[in-house]
């Protein structure tokens, strides 16, 4: 009998997926980042970059050659390749491609938020086994990548592991896990983040203090703008708009 050996697929097609695959990522950052102006375009976009996808995921153990030094790009590389790493590695049903993705979490590699955005994007059901090891990796890092995703792509029967992470003392967890709800559970643990130096943790905490709609949140927020730099300024001084008072005015202006 005849036995049909499915050939390998050209190296320079799933390189060009790749390129393609990028390039349609910022397009669509693009139009999500202004609306009024792209929108319309999305749909158009996103087909094709999923089309992209799927011809990596054809690709195999080829294609995850070709995405594993997609992994840790250096901050001058094209991020677009970093999302396309995150959105088909969970796709290839693959060990060592998962592996490889949560070890670059936990180094903290420069397009680790390309990465997460790869993940989140994919949407993909087959990434939930995977997600219980993320919960409880040694990296704070990767736990809070497995919260994020968890809590923002679909019900899963881990949902219950966010309460643990609750716990955590470690504040990008805390951070993440509080995000996963569509009201943080737990308000009163994000308040000490507030008064942390790195703009980010703060923002992020007084941002999920606004969805809690924590009361006291507006008298917080003029305190902290007190002992705050410039680049943080801007950022409380949005919140304080959505947050605050008409006697507030003066400050936001």
């Amino acid at each position: 009998s005849r036995s049909y050996t499915r050939p390998a697929p050209l190296q320079d097609v799933l390189e060009e997926y790749i390129e393609e695959a990028a390039f349609l990522y910022h397009a669509r950052t693009h139009c999500l980042a202004r609306p009024e102006l792209g929108l319309e375009y999305l749909p158009s976009r996103e087909q094709r970059l999923d089309a992209h996808l799927h011809g990596l995921v054809l690709g195999a153990s080829h294609s995850a050659r070709l995405l594993k030094p997609k992994l840790g790009l250096k901050p001058d590389e094209d991020a677009g390749q970093a999302f396309v790493a995150g959105a088909v590695c969970p796709e290839l049903e693959l060990i060592e491609p998962m592996q490889w993705l949560m070890a670059a979490i936990a180094a903290e590699v420069p397009h680790r938020r390309a990465l997460l955005d790869g993940l989140l994007y994919a949407q993909e059901p087959r990434l939930e086994p995977w997600l219980g090891d993320f919960l409880v990796h040694a990296s704070p890092v990767v736990r809070a990548a497995g919260a994020e995703v968890l809590g923002r792509c679909f019900p899963s029967g881990l949902e219950s592991r966010l309460a643990r992470l609750l716990e955590e003392a470690e504040p990008r967890v805390l951070l993440a896990a509080s995000g996963a709800f569509a009201v943080p559970p737990a308000p009163k643990k994000l308040l000490p983040l507030l008064h942390r130096e790195e703009p980010e943790l703060v923002d992020a905490a007084a941002r999920l203090l606004l969805r809690a709609r924590e009361p006291n949140l507006p008298a917080l927020l003029r305190q902290r703008l007190k002992s705050s730099s410039p680049s943080l300024s801007r950022r409380l001084v949005l919140l304080l708009a959505a947050a605050g008072e008409p006697a507030d005015a003066p400050i936001i202006r």
